[in-house]
């Protein structure tokens, strides 16, 4: 089992709003996961998944923009938890799900859901070598992907790291259950907006190169 690296809240989260999250209908942990995955999946036909939603930018849009879609986020950082509570009472959404399980603890509720796009948008690089091994996106994660996807579902990456991006690559091309296009596509600085995450728009103000491809599951 992946470990998590990394403090799950902020030191100035409210201890009172992170304990009510618990009883919010969008939030799930492990002791309610089972129970709220088979009622959110008997009410939606397309469901889709983001793995590390940060603060949840993406995943709000996402469930605004396509209301008669389902989406499933997970992110260990309680602090986005608690954004998209407060943004889905905001904005009344009711088909999304959220949990802070990482990725390998939620794999174990999802009783043969199928997604039919999964999205890792910007996963921490970890840059210094000793900690390569940390990286979300390696050939074990592909396959745990490939188990999760309807026939022809995408994982769509987005990184502004030229390293790992070639990692990426190189991973997705030896799994033979995935196929991408020949050309490799980048995001310049003046469309980036439609991932409407922070780092996207860090990425914007540093006029970084950043990467992007849909994984198709063949």
């Amino acid at each position: 089992m992946k470990s998590f690296y990394g403090r799950r809240c902020t030191k100035g989260a409210s201890k009172s709003f992170v304990s009510q999250i618990k009883n919010d209908l969008i939030y799930f942990d492990a002791e309610s996961a089972k129970n709220k995955i088979i009622k959110f999946r008997s009410k939606y036909k397309k469901i889709s998944l983001e793995i590390g939603f940060g603060m949840g930018h993406y995943l709000v849009s996402h469930a605004k923009n396509k209301p008669n879609e389902g989406i499933i986020g997970c992110d260990p950082f309680i602090n986005g938890n608690l954004y998209i509570v407060k943004s889905s009472k905001n904005y009344f959404l009711k088909n999304l799900l959220i949990t802070n399980l990482d990725f390998e603890n939620l794999l174990t509720f999802l009783d043969n859901v199928k997604f039919l796009d999964v999205f890792i948008f910007f996963p921490d690089p970890w840059k210094k070598r000793r900690h390569n091994k940390r990286r979300l996106i390696n050939y074990r994660m592909t396959n745990l992907l490939s188990q999760i996807l309807e026939k022809g579902g995408k994982v769509n990456v987005v990184t502004d790291d030229k390293e790992y991006w070639d990692q990426i690559i190189s991973v997705f091309s030896s799994n033979k259950k995935f196929s991408f296009p020949s050309k490799l596509n980048y995001k310049s600085t003046n469309n980036l907006n439609i991932f409407k995450t922070k780092y996207s728009q860090k990425a914007l103000e540093e006029k970084k190169k950043t990467y992007f491809n849909s994984f198709q599951l063949t």
